[in-house]
């Protein structure tokens, strides 16, 4: 884990923010790379505890993830990660486990989730087109 402040922010996306049920701030989004033409996104998480000490997440193939769109703290304590830019994933991170990946949506993107009173999810986004474009409007449901 490395903290916040040995690295530099510059090149820095913020797309997400959350609050766990025991004080820490959840932080998402994208580290870029667009030196020498490059286009490059590698998605982040950070977590602030209660005390002040920022840590880094670790996500499986962030390079593939891209970015951290939004993030969901669910009544039962797991924590739902909406991802990607081009493909759509849905990562689950349940309390004191490693972060895995839920689902995948090849040319979609997921911009935001929510949990329903009866504890299915909700995914609202889009569908893409062959060239990232959006094609139309999408709401994905994972039961509960």
């Amino acid at each position: 884990m490395r903290r916040l402040h040995e690295r530099g922010c510059t090149n820095w996306e913020f797309q997400s923010v959350a609050v766990s049920d025991e004080g820490g701030i959840v932080l998402g989004g994208s580290i870029t790379n667009f030196a020498g033409g490059a286009n490059e996104y590698t998605a982040f998480l950070l977590l602030r505890s209660a005390g002040g000490d920022w840590a880094e997440i670790v996500l499986p193939a962030a390079q593939e993830l891209m970015t951290v769109n939004d993030i969901l703290f669910a009544r039962d304590g797991v924590a739902y990660l909406a991802c990607g830019r081009e493909s759509a994933f849905i990562l689950r991170w349940p309390p004191g486990g490693s972060v895995t990946r839920d689902a995948a949506f090849a040319s979609a993107r997921i911009n935001r989730l929510a949990e329903a009173p009866d504890g299915s999810i909700s995914a609202a986004g889009a569908h893409l087109t062959n060239v990232g474009d959006v094609d139309r409007p999408a709401i994905w449901v994972r039961g509960s």
